[in-house]
């Protein structure tokens, strides 16, 4: 006789079946409309010889801001907010079943009580990372006026790298910040303080999850770069943001609860192992 597993990799998978269709429908959106494979046109491009010192940072840009990943602005605006209620189900229904044991199958009631602070919270996020990449592409602006065109993007390509698990890393600090908010009634901005404290503890945690990230991301558009199917990348996509999505609060009231030391009804069930 053992204990279900308590980590939040455990959870993902034990419950994936109950928790899927929620997030199914924001994967597929990125993974059809967002223009994740510029980044690919980009290095091609480089590759080719077709960048030139003039067009060069422009076409960067172009490939990798985040505001450029959407097709059209309501189709970012539509993404943004759809994530945001994404997450506020998940938050709602993870909390629910760790705390009681049981499930709300569309718990929307609930969700609308943390969505105004999860709107904030996810508009916050890309502003961060939208303020980040404009300063790298600052600095490579004022790169360009000494080094030549190839050291330029190799610099480049390293410093978006750093802005990718940079914003992965604030954005772990804070992870504990809708459990504190939603399960402990702590005011928000008074959640994200004491998330940011106890997660600094867990520095493996952040850094890890992170490097993890931001590795993945740049394997994605490898395999952008050298399969020639695109419904094949399109489906790489949408598995991955399928499993950020889903992953990110699993993993936050896992943490919840091992700060805490609360017993999680989840897990109580004794199996034969």
């Amino acid at each position: 006789m053992r204990y279900q597993n308590s980590s939040a990799i455990s959870y993902f998978f034990r419950n994936f079946g109950r928790y899927f269709y929620l997030v199914l429908p924001i994967s597929t959106l990125m993974a059809i409309f967002a223009n994740f494979n510029n980044e690919t046109v980009f290095l091609q491009a480089w590759e080719t010889g077709a960048l030139t010192e003039e067009t060069y940072l422009t076409e960067m840009m172009q490939g990798f801001l985040l505001i450029n990943q959407a097709d059209t602005w309501w189709l970012w605006l539509i993404s943004y907010v759809l994530i945001a209620v994404t997450f506020s189900l998940l938050v709602v229904k993870i909390s629910r079943h760790m705390r009681v044991g049981s499930f709300a199958l569309f718990p929307f009631k609930s969700a609308l009580k943390v969505m105004p602070s999860m709107l904030l919270y996810c508009a916050c996020f890309a502003v961060f990372t939208q303020l980040l990449e404009f300063v790298i592409f600052g600095i490579l602006f004022l790169l360009k006026t000494f080094l030549e065109l190839n050291a330029v993007v190799i610099v480049g390509l390293v410093l978006l790298m750093i802005c990718r698990f940079s914003a992965v890393y604030v954005w772990m600090l804070t992870l504990c910040s809708f459990p504190l908010s939603y399960d402990e009634n702590y005011p928000f901005n008074v959640a994200l303080s004491y998330s940011i404290r106890e997660m600094s503890k867990r520095a493996g945690l952040c850094v890890g999850n992170a490097l993890i990230y931001a590795l993945l991301r740049s394997l994605l558009v490898f395999l952008d770069y050298i399969i020639p199917t695109p419904i094949v990348v399109n489906l790489l996509y949408g598995l991955f943001f399928l499993f950020v999505v889903y992953y990110v609060p699993c993993l936050a009231f896992t943490v919840h609860h091992q700060t805490l030391g609360s017993e999680r009804k989840d897990i109580t069930r004794v199996i034969i192992g």
